[in-house]
């Protein structure tokens, strides 16, 4: 196999006291018309506040749930970078960027 680059960035926001760190899960390898992989996108909120999890440009098919699952069937083929914002009941929000590859 391949060695695959991981890349991320990580980026802290808020109004509060609390800061979100953002755990990037890594390249994610999917094949298009297949189910891709499930993985969970993990954070910490440094009030222990509950986290609502958003992403942008994933790939057509593939969705995040409002608790850090990255699951569904990619439709297109490409290299997506996929950016993970979590955000606390506070306001406070920090994000994490991972590539996402469909074959």
């Amino acid at each position: 196999h391949d060695a695959l680059p991981i890349s991320f960035t990580l980026t802290v926001t808020g109004n509060g006291t609390a800061t979100v760190t953002v755990t990037p899960p890594g390249t994610q390898v999917g094949l298009a018309g297949s189910f891709g992989p499930r993985v969970r996108v993990r954070a910490t909120d440094s009030q222990h506040l509950p986290l609502t999890f958003t992403a942008a440009n994933l790939p057509p098919g593939v969705t995040i749930s409002a608790g850090g699952l990255v699951s569904g069937t990619p439709t297109a083929r490409g290299t997506f970078t996929v950016t993970v914002t979590a955000t606390d009941t506070g306001g406070a929000s920090g994000n994490a960027t991972f590539t996402y590859r469909v074959l």
